[in-house]
């Protein structure tokens, strides 16, 4: 069902960053593709540590994010 052969399972909290489109509510499931990435240390902001204080440890970028049944 997607899978490819780089798929690994995992758990955790990820941030999500998508398309506003189309809109979702809370409580809607849904199914995520993209590339899961730590986040970056940039030159004046440590992103990675800000997120971590909140329990984020991987991001997903321009992810693809379908409604499922």
């Amino acid at each position: 069902d997607g899978d490819t052969a780089s798929s690994k399972p995992a758990h955790g909290l990820v941030l999500v960053q998508a398309a506003r489109f189309p809109v979702l509510a809370y409580g809607d499931r849904i199914r995520v593709r993209g590339e899961l990435i730590t986040p970056p240390t940039l030159p004046d902001f440590d992103y990675r540590t800000y997120l971590a204080r909140g329990g984020v440890y991987a991001l997903v970028r321009r992810a693809h994010v379908d409604r499922v049944a």
